[in-house]
């Protein structure tokens, strides 16, 4: 009995793996490597650092199982996306405050992982070419890392300034070796 018990839940990890694979077109290195050295877009070091403070507790389980980007840019967008990012913590919050007069949210989603240990992190947004870009580094446990079995779906969030361009969310693959406690581009 208990080996059809493990047998069962070894075959659905393995369904629950597969289903980690990007769905976003991944951008090359190089295109990455450009956009990261343009001038970034921020609406000052205090707001931002005090918008990420407020993001914290959102970064680890949140209810968006497909990978990808999102924009919030009023604030009819904003309560239901972050109720969503909120769908695994008690008691509920109300939305973070952003005054969408000046601000909108970008936010960019790893999607649904199997295990702990993944990390998504905002690190340059840009406007290039008449197109936001987020710039985001995507990061998976390496194989000497010990994760929870716990399913995850990480997600970070800027509040960055109004702007009516389209929104471009790329992704970096990174692995993080624990023995080191370093990430290492997978690209």
């Amino acid at each position: 009995m208990h080996r059809y018990l493990l047998g069962l839940l070894l075959v659905g990890l393995g369904i629950v793996s597969a289903c980690d694979a990007p769905t976003e077109p991944a951008a090359s290195r190089a295109v990455y490597e450009a956009l990261l050295a343009s001038p970034a877009l921020t609406r000052g070091a205090e707001r931002d650092s005090s918008f990420a403070a407020g993001f914290r507790p959102y970064r680890i389980s949140t209810g968006f199982a497909k990978r990808g980007g999102r924009v919030a840019r009023s604030a009819e967008t904003w309560t239901p996306l972050f109720d969503t990012l909120q769908l695994s913590l008690i008691p509920k919050r109300p939305p973070l405050a952003v005054d969408f007069t000046q601000e909108m949210v970008v936010l960019a989603l790893y999607g649904g992982a199997s295990s702990g240990g993944h990390v998504v992190r905002i690190r340059h947004v840009t406007l290039a070419r008449d197109t936001l870009f987020v710039l985001a580094e995507r990061t998976a446990p390496g194989a000497s890392c010990i994760v929870t079995w716990a399913t995850t779906a990480p997600a970070d969030a800027r509040a960055i300034p109004a702007l009516g361009a389209p929104v471009i969310v790329l992704f970096a693959p990174y692995v993080h070796d624990c023995d080191t406690e370093r990430d290492r581009p997978a690209w």
